[in-house]
């Protein structure tokens, strides 16, 4: 792998991960799944997946 080729990397890398806190932090504020999707151009399940991936679970 190329310097250059790393780095495209670690810049994809960051912007996934900017998306994800994004999407993370509009659902915390109460948004809806549905919503996020259509504000952000994001496929809903995407989003969906997100949000399951990275909520914490709460066990009852």
């Amino acid at each position: 792998m190329t310097l250059l080729e790393r780095d495209r990397e670690k810049i994809e890398e960051g912007r996934e991960e900017a998306i994800k806190q994004l999407i993370l932090k509009q659902y915390s504020k109460g948004l809806s799944i549905e919503y996020i999707a259509e504000i952000n151009e994001f496929d809903v399940e995407y989003v969906r997946d997100i949000v399951k991936n990275n909520t914490p679970k709460i066990n009852n």
